[in-house]
């Protein structure tokens, strides 16, 4: 088999396993060609300085120049040796990173760092004058005594005392400044000096330079053929360096130094083999482009275009069995990937699908993915408003029942909401102190400690988190769970208690009638009405738990029946167990 129907051959072999289509191109016209080519790069020693501020202490290693200006002079006197080659340094130091090989030329830019010396120097802070201090600003500058607090500065008060029958006033010597009226500034403890904050006491801030070094890449090429493909010069542009994994019969030498302005100098003479065919498929003809020995695809001339679009056109048009063989197309989920997070994608890096393809398949999957939002969302509000409405019910009609068989419970709510809720207000839910955990710690050590009852609280919330996201099969962010966690830390221990409550007073109080000449259903209402608060609230907590449930389930099993990991990704689902 020769190399065109070896080439045929491969090309359909992908075009089937991208698209699920049988590849029907046929290569003719061959067209191959050795373009010689020759390269003349290097890399310019290029020399800066590098300014540091180096605080208020003089640094331990380094030259010392007097004056930041003299630092920066000395400096760029060093820097001028490099320059013109008196210190060698940094150009030996290039020629250890670089030489005349294939992995050397592809070599970039590089930061060859500093020599290590620190040419530096200090100024007198002025905040200070040099002196490393300053007044006090607490005693008013004055040598470090100030008023004192307890007499104002009079040195001695008055007090009054009840003497002979009656209350005279005595003058008596104040025992905080000995009757001096002034005490010890506490800030500059009696020195009326403080430490300067600029310069932290050294009176000088200090300054240098770094000589840092680059050495930067410059390349220029010919091709020495005269009638290469005309596409080969953009292949080269658009490869840059990595063009050189296709050249053959490689020849570099170093070249004198000072080559074009390089420090350091190669010239590599090489071949860049290349091939070129036409490519007919049922849409027409076109150009596929190879490159190198092995005759990689360079540029495929779009042939998939067709195959693929006759399978993507298909992808929402309403079968899902359709829509799930789609998605699973090799090609489709390389597309995807690249749509939804940028990744490489082959088909579209060497022309194998063209950008106006690609374009149209992306808005079809876009629409797609719309209308599945769209299924999900379809009567939500009315199940929402239903489902809160029954959950609602749920709970009333429990502790309308208390009322009909314990009227008493009704009389004694109040006491008992007082017993099991300290602090009790009007929005006693808010009541974070109320926990099941400080309950159970009162029943076993007899007494109330708030900080293991908050710590069992949260254990029991985040295990709660947990579980209802296991439940839910979501993909969570932290800000998600964090949230969730916070809502039931609050709620969990809440709902505990006022549950336990319920029962104990409705056990306490069964069959027992209140001696008041009153309509039964008068207990009820009343019940029902001193329980709105929980009964709305934790209608609201349930309802949003089971129906948060039945709609995530609803839409993952609408969702995981493509068995699609990026379609799961997009709408932030577990992939199927």
């Amino acid at each position: 088999m020769g190399t065109m129907e070896q080439l045929s051959q491969r090309i359909n072999s992908k075009i089937t396993r991208e698209t699920g289509e049988d590849g029907q191109v046929s290569l003719s016209e061959e067209s191959r060609k050795h373009s010689g080519l020759r390269f003349r790069y290097g890399w310019t020693l290029n020399y800066g300085l590098n300014y540091q501020s180096l605080g208020n202490r003089s640094p331990r290693g380094g030259y010392y120049c007097g004056s930041p200006e003299r630092a920066r002079s000395d400096a760029t006197s060093q820097m001028n040796k490099y320059k013109s080659g008196a210190d060698p340094s940094f150009l030996r130091l290039l020629r250890s990173k670089v030489s005349n090989t294939l992995s050397s030329f592809r070599t970039h830019n590089m930061v060859l760092g500093n020599d290590g010396d620190l040419y530096y120097g200090s100024e007198t802070c002025t905040s200070c004058s040099g002196r490393g201090e300053n007044s006090c600003t607490s005693c008013n500058y004055s040598s470090g005594w100030t008023t004192c607090n307890s007499c104002y500065g009079r040195g001695y008060y008055h007090d009054t005392q009840y003497i002979n029958g009656r209350n005279e006033t005595v003058r008596r010597t104040c025992s905080v400044c000995y009757g001096n009226g002034k005490t010890r500034c506490y800030t500059c403890s009696g020195s009326g000096k403080v430490q300067c904050s600029s310069c932290n006491g050294s009176g000088e801030h200090y300054y240098g330079y770094y000589i840092t070094v680059t050495a930067d890449r410059g390349t220029n090429f010919v091709i020495k053929d005269d009638t290469p493909h005309s596409w080969t010069l953009d292949f080269l542009k658009a490869k840059g360096l990595e063009s050189s994994h296709y050249f053959t019969e490689i020849e570099i030498k170093e070249l004198e130094a000072g080559h074009n302005g390089y420090s350091v100098a190669y010239e590599m003479h090489s071949v860049l083999p290349t091939l070129q065919y036409k490519a007919t498929i049922p849409a027409g003809s076109t150009e596929m482009r190879f490159i190198g020995e092995n005759d990689d695809i360079y540029d495929a001339g779009c042939v998939m275009d067709a195959s693929f679009w006759e399978r993507a056109i298909n992808l929402g048009a309403g079968s899902v069995q359709r829509d799930k063989n789609i998605l699973a197309l090799s090609g489709v989920k390389k597309l995807l990937k690249k749509h939804e997070s940028d990744n490489y994608a082959d088909l579209m890096s060497d022309n194998w699908i063209s950008k106006d393809i690609y374009k149209a398949f992306t808005e079809k999957y876009e629409t797609f993915v719309g209308s599945l939002s769209k299924q999900n969302k379809k009567g939500l509000w009315k199940t929402i408003i239903l489902g809160y409405l029954l959950t609602l019910l749920t709970l009333t009609v429990p502790v309308f029942l208390i009322g009909v068989f314990s009227p008493e419970a009704a009389v004694e709510f109040n006491w008992y909401l007082h017993d099991y809720f300290r602090n009790v207000s009007e929005l006693r839910p808010w009541a974070l102190q109320n926990t099941l955990p400080s309950m159970l710690e009162e029943m076993i050590d007899g007494y109330y400690r708030k900080w293991d009852s908050l710590a069992v609280a949260a254990l029991a919330a985040y295990g709660f988190t947990k579980l209802v996201q296991f439940i839910h099969r979501k993909k969570h962010s932290k800000k998600e769970t964090f949230f969730s966690f916070l809502v039931w830390f609050w709620l969990l221990p809440y709902f505990f208690s006022w549950i336990a409550m319920m029962i104990n007073l409705t056990v306490n109080n069964f069959g027992d009638t209140p001696s008041k000449d009153v309509e039964w259903y008068i207990y009820c209402i009343a019940l029902v009405y001193n329980s709105l608060p929980e009964i709305f609230l934790f209608s609201a907590a349930i309802a949003f738990v089971v129906l948060n449930w039945r709609y995530w389930k609803k839409k993952s099993n609408r969702i995981q029946q493509y068995d699609s990991e990026i379609l799961n990704s997009r709408f932030k689902l577990k992939a199927k167990s």
